[in-house]
């Protein structure tokens, strides 16, 4: 991605580390529901397979331009929906603290 755009490349670079920085915690945070965890985490793997299709296509592409902001938009989706994941995990944690107490 650095080769075709630096800018896009550092942007990715940006965003797949916050991702799995936020996949960590969402693991951890999961641990009081896995059925939930498992639903997040293929609903995010469907967007990265997406991904990493984009990044196969850049490679042939005559629009790698085009590719290139498919796959940051992508990026942004991946990192929306697991700042959501990561807040629903933390509401139902603390709907079930304030079950135990009442």
């Amino acid at each position: 991605m650095a080769d075709i755009n630096p800018g896009l490349g550092k942007k990715e670079v940006r965003f797949t580390s916050l991702i799995e920085e936020k996949r960590d915690s969402l693991q951890i945070l999961a641990g009081a529901d896995p059925e939930l965890y498992k639903q997040f985490i293929s609903d995010l793997s469907k967007l990265d397979n997406d991904y990493q299709e984009l990044k196969k296509q850049l490679q042939t592409s005559p629009n790698k331009g085009l590719v290139g902001k498919a796959m940051m938009k992508n990026l942004e989706i991946q990192l929306q929906m697991i700042s959501q994941q990561l807040y629903i995990i933390n509401q139902v944690n603390q709907y079930k603290k304030e079950e135990k107490t009442i």
